[in-house]
């Protein structure tokens, strides 16, 4: 299978409706209450061995520490795009012993061009300076992907720092197309799209 994040919508007759994306598939179909008391898929969330479906966590189906790329706080937003281009990754992480400043997206840095004169502004500067915090792009390794779904509809992001259980260690990163892979895995309905 190939994963992507964003899918061009068409009639049958080849009339463009538009583009959804993997964010927009997780508000639609990934929004616990709307499953939570559906007759057919009320476990949706679950991992398909799971002996309690409603309990599937976060670390069940992120991507591990060592599967995400990293950049120095010190390191320059083109130094960022690069590694995310090279790498075909969609975040990085902005990480130093000191720990997690943040994480940076194709979306960050086309924002972050748009903001700054220079593309050579460190890292940490402009994770500073951005309006949303970190606590709004995080989540606990044992929280319920359900939880995380709900936290990247509400704050409109496509990516969680994954944190160990009271922490601030990172242990991973949760993307919007993961729960969408997930929820496919878990709906027959979706399984059932064409690939």
């Amino acid at each position: 299978d190939c994963a992507c994040h964003h899918v061009i919508v068409k009639e049958d007759m080849g009339h463009l409706h538009g583009v959804v994306s993997s964010h927009d598939l997780v508000s639609a179909f990934c929004h616990h209450d709307m499953w939570k008391h559906h007759p057919k898929f009320p476990h949706m969330f679950a991992a398909a061995d799971a002996e309690d479906p409603s309990l599937t966590l976060v670390r069940d189906i992120m991507k591990n520490r060592d599967r995400v790329f990293t950049c120095p706080p010190t390191g320059t937003m083109r130094s960022a795009l690069k590694i995310l281009l090279v790498t075909q990754q969609n975040s990085l992480l902005v990480v130093d012993e000191a720990g997690i400043y943040g994480f940076v997206t194709p979306r960050d840095a086309v924002k972050a061009y748009a903001e700054v004169e220079s593309s050579d502004v460190p890292l940490a500067a402009w994770l500073s300076a951005r309006p949303s915090s970190m606590e709004q792009r995080t989540i606990a390794a044992h929280a319920r992907v359900a939880e995380a779904a709900e936290l990247m509809t509400k704050h409109e992001v496509d990516h969680l720092v994954v944190l160990i259980p009271g922490g601030s260690e990172a242990v991973g990163v949760l993307s919007s197309l993961d729960v969408v892979l997930h929820t496919k895995a878990r709906a027959p309905l979706l399984r059932s799209l064409p690939s």
